[in-house]
C-alpha cells in the first residue's frame, strides 16, 4: 500500500508530464494573428499621408516570423515613425522598448505616462550622443492601451493557454518623431485617431 505522500507525489508529477504534453502542442495550435488590425490601418487619408518602410536584413532577422508593419506618416507638419509588431508567431520579438533602445546605442533619459482616451502608453526621452529624442509606446489589444511588458506577456500567455479564446493577440505600438519639433501628441493622435484603435 502507497503512502499518502507517495500518492500525492505521483499526481504532481502526473500533472507536470501532462502539463509538459499540453504545452508542447500549444506552440503547434494555429492561432489568428492580428493581421488584419494591421492591414486595416489605411496608409492615405484625409489630412495624413503614409509610406510603408521595408525592414533591413538585421530587423528582419532579429523580428524572424513576427509580423511588422513598418510605416512613415506626415500629418499636420509632424513626420513620425511607426513600428507595429504582431507577436503571435514569434512572442520573443515583443519586449520592453527600452532594451531595443540600449541595444541601439541609446541611453533611456527619462519615461513618462501618456493618457489617451482615458488609456495608458509611456514616453521615453532616449540620448545617443549629443542626439536626444522621444519615443511614445504602448501594447494594444483591439482598442485596449497599456504600458506594461509583464501584462503584455500574461495576456499573450493566457490567449495560448486558452487556444485564443481569451481574445485577439496583443501588439507593440511605437512612434517616433523623425521632425525636429516638439510634439503635441494629443493633437497628433486627434489627426490619426485610427492608431489608438489598434
Amino acid at each position: 500500500m502507497k503512502s499518502p505522500y507517495e500518492s500525492r507525489g505521483l499526481k504532481i508529477w502526473s500533472l507536470l508530464v501532462v502539463a509538459m504534453a499540453l504545452m508542447a502542442l500549444w506552440q503547434y495550435y494555429p492561432l489568428d494573428p492580428a493581421t488584419d488590425r494591421l492591414d486595416r490601418l489605411p496608409l492615405n487619408g484625409l489630412g495624413f499621408k503614409g509610406e510603408n518602410i521595408k525592414l533591413d536584413a538585421t530587423e528582419a532577422e532579429v523580428f524572424g516570423k513576427a509580423k511588422v508593419l513598418k510605416r512613415i506618416y506626415r500629418a499636420g507638419g509632424i513626420t513620425i515613425l511607426l513600428t507595429v509588431i504582431d507577436g503571435t508567431k514569434n512572442r520573443h520579438a515583443i519586449h520592453d522598448p527600452s532594451y531595443c533602445i540600449r541595444g541601439g546605442g541609446w541611453s533611456v533619459v527619462s519615461r513618462s505616462p501618456f493618457t489617451e482616451q482615458g488609456q495608458s502608453a509611456e514616453i521615453l526621452t532616449v540620448r545617443k550622443k549629443a542626439e536626444e529624442t522621444t519615443i511614445l509606446y504602448w501594447y494594444a489589444t483591439a482598442g485596449r492601451r497599456h504600458a506594461s511588458p509583464l501584462r503584455y506577456w500574461m495576456d499573450t500567455s493566457l490567449r495560448r493557454l486558452l487556444l485564443g479564446a481569451s481574445g485577439p493577440e496583443p501588439v507593440l505600438v511605437h512612434l517616433q518623431p523623425l521632425s525636429h519639433r516638439a510634439i503635441d501628441w494629443h493633437e497628433f493622435f486627434a489627426r490619426m485617431p485610427m492608431l489608438l484603435d489598434l
